[in-house]
């Protein structure tokens, strides 16, 4: 009920170009002179069957950025919701996916209680460097529903609400803004973890960076990768 009512509370005229403004929520400031390190997360020496280990987030050693992939939460809310629709009090404007991404990302701030915590969001998927280089990039894909791009917005701000750090950047998709994240965590010695379900993730794993699939308890690290080709050699 309270995110129904924060929703309504926002729902007033915003442009698309103010609503990814990169935001910085109430967590203690990101400064590498003032912070005393944790030991960085460790892989456990004896795998799990298939070459990956299992953790918890209780076992994420307080120093660890976690940077969650926003409009995957977004997208994944929307289709994932069937045909639920939910309008705001101005009884127009669907806001069932940005609702179910808010309590989504509500539970997670509760159960992880992150320390450092960041949402990457997409701009515009045409204006990026790739589409620049490659106008058929991503081309096949249809477009997205009109009624979830409203809600892009809405989804950006209610991040800051719930006092996350909102990043994104125009002519780059929110994986890069995540794997940027990544190596300037790891350079001034942080654990990362990325959560997203996007395969691609992978290619950043190595140490101290870790991707785990939302609502799992398993990363992956280089460790499990070594397991897993020798596994399959033999």
């Amino acid at each position: 009920m309270r995110l129904q009512l924060l929703l309504s509370a926002m729902l007033q005229p915003i442009g698309m170009a103010c609503a990814f403004v990169a935001w910085s929520g109430p967590a203690a400031p990101l400064a590498s002179d003032t912070r005393s390190l944790a030991p960085a997360l460790h892989v456990a020496a004896a795998p799990a069957a298939g070459g990956i280990t299992e953790f918890k987030h209780t076992d994420v050693p307080d120093e660890t950025l976690w940077v969650l992939d926003g409009t995957s939460m977004l997208f994944r809310a929307h289709f994932g919701k069937g045909s639920q629709s939910y309008l705001a009090a101005d009884g127009a404007t669907e806001v069932a996916a940005v609702l179910a991404m808010g309590i989504e990302l509500a539970q997670f701030i509760e159960e992880v209680q992150p320390r450092y915590l960041a949402v990457a969001f997409d701009v515009d998927r045409n204006s990026t460097f790739r589409r620049q280089l490659m106008p058929t990039y991503k081309a096949h894909r249809p477009p997205h529903p009109r009624d979830l791009l409203l809600q892009l917005p809405l989804a950006t701000a209610l991040t800051k609400c719930l006092g996350c750090t909102c990043l994104s950047q125009r002519g780059y998709e929110a994986d890069d803004v995540m794997a940027t994240l990544a190596t300037w965590g790891r350079s001034i010695g942080l654990s990362v973890v990325l959560v997203s379900e996007d395969k691609d993730m992978l290619q950043l794993v190595r140490e101290r960076v870790h991707v785990m699939a939302p609502r799992r308890c398993v990363t992956c690290s280089t460790n499990h990768f070594e397991v897993a080709a020798t596994s399959t050699a033999t």
